[in-house]
């Protein structure tokens, strides 16, 4: 009856280390959820490079062309020379507005990157360790089944 007691108390052990299992596994998966999350952003963030740089070339061409119309006012209207030299150094200025704010976006970019990688690699060492922890406590569940079995053939 103590046997039985024992190999019943075993039993109960068993099912309580599964069901930790199954919670450890629904962790892991969980942990992937949110490494897939932490990469859709870095998608994101890399979307947002990407239309900053298209902003960025399509400014670059409108500077090019203002460039064109300023030139031809030059040469027709020698007197709005200043005007269209502060302008141009307008155009300059957001120009230079835009290069930083590019950069800016780049830099951004690059640590929302790094983050995805960081949490992708945290989840995957979290999920790994578990893992472990688990393989562990069924190693030692099979053990303390395998002496509740050989306890029993003794009592028999």
């Amino acid at each position: 009856a103590a046997v039985e007691a024992e190999a019943a108390c075993t039993e109960v052990e068993r099912a309580s280390l599964e069901a930790k299992l199954k919670v450890t596994i629904a962790e892991v998966h969980e942990l992937r959820k949110e490494a897939k999350v932490a990469r859709a952003q870095g998608a994101s963030a890399a979307a947002s490079l990407a239309a900053c740089e298209e902003d960025l070339a399509a400014e670059r061409a409108r500077q090019s062309a203002r460039e064109v119309d300023h030139r031809r006012a030059l040469a027709k209207v020698k007197e709005i020379c200043a005007t269209l030299g502060a302008s141009k150094r307008e155009l300059e200025g957001d120009l230079a507005d835009s290069e930083v704010q590019l950069e800016a976006a780049r830099e951004d970019a690059a640590r929302a990157k790094d983050a995805a990688q960081a949490a992708e690699q945290a989840a995957e060492e979290v999920a790994a360790q578990r893992l472990e922890a688990a393989k562990a406590m069924m190693a030692e569940l099979r053990k303390e089944c395998a002496a509740a079995r050989s306890a029993t053939s003794e009592a028999e």
